[in-house]
């Protein structure tokens, strides 16, 4: 227990030695693998393919399909000539084949229109995500971007589904751009993933001796004019993936 609470002078007194020693003792134990045998065995690693290419240009920033996803459908120019030159009235059967093969080309390039489309206007709206990092995230949702695109917040919401855009600072999944609003002390509008950033800078900026209560950050938050729930940070830690205040705690 005192492990886990990093409770160095308990340690200390227990095991009679310097807490220097046993605060270089944690270190260690820290580095250790918790899981030895992965070492030994080999696992196949999915790496992400983004869908879409951001890249800063001289007037903006670019945005692109990326070459590698897009699939390489076309007609056979050749069948389709044969059949043009030979048709019959009892070719029926055929027309209908190329009739549906022009249709899979047709929304096959639909589809990847419709996704750079999105690409390209959540790249204009959240340019200063690009510009700033997470901090910078404006509030977004599904409807902005359906309204100016010009289709329905479903097709969207699916466009977005397991799409990738790389930029320069990372791949992020297009959802990751969507965040719903919440308000400020003066009424203007903070995106969730701003909020999450800040508290992940908050619990970085801590004492290692005193770290900060989900209830003190979200004090901190409200004095900064950002009305956040206790519950809410909460969640937003387990989403960053930080221990709550009593497991953060160094004892000195």
């Amino acid at each position: 227990d005192a492990l886990a609470a990093r409770d160095v002078p308990r340690l200390a007194r227990a095991l009679q030695v310097p807490p220097a020693q046993i605060t270089q003792a944690l270190d260690c134990i820290r580095r250790l693998n918790p899981r030895p045998g992965w070492n030994f065995g080999s696992s196949h690693v999915d790496y992400i393919v983004p869908d879409v290419i951001v890249r800063r240009g001289q007037n903006g920033w670019n945005v692109h399909l990326n070459p590698a996803v897009v699939p390489r459908v076309r007609l056979n120019r050749v069948y389709e000539q044969l059949f043009q030159r030979h048709r019959r009235s009892g070719q029926n059967q055929l027309a209908d084949h190329l009739q549906d093969a022009r249709w899979t080309v047709r929304n096959v390039e639909q589809r990847f229109s419709t996704i750079l489309d999105v690409a390209q206007a959540i790249v204009r709206k959240q340019q200063l995500f690009l510009e700033f990092g997470a901090m910078a995230m404006k509030p977004l949702v599904l409807r902005e971007i359906a309204e100016e695109v010009g289709v329905h917040e479903s097709t969207v919401s699916r466009v977005t589904n397991n799409k990738y855009m790389a930029t320069p600072t990372g791949v992020f999944e297009l959802k990751h751009f969507f965040s719903r609003p919440m308000l400020s002390a003066s009424g203007n509008a903070c995106s969730a993933t701003a909020i999450r950033e800040l508290i992940g800078d908050i619990i970085a900026a801590e004492s290692d001796a005193r770290p900060l209560s989900d209830v003190e950050i979200a004090r901190q938050l409200g004095a900064q004019g950002l009305v956040v729930a206790r519950r809410t940070v909460t969640k937003y830690r387990q989403l960053l993936r930080i221990e709550p205040a009593d497991r953060r705690r160094r004892h000195g």
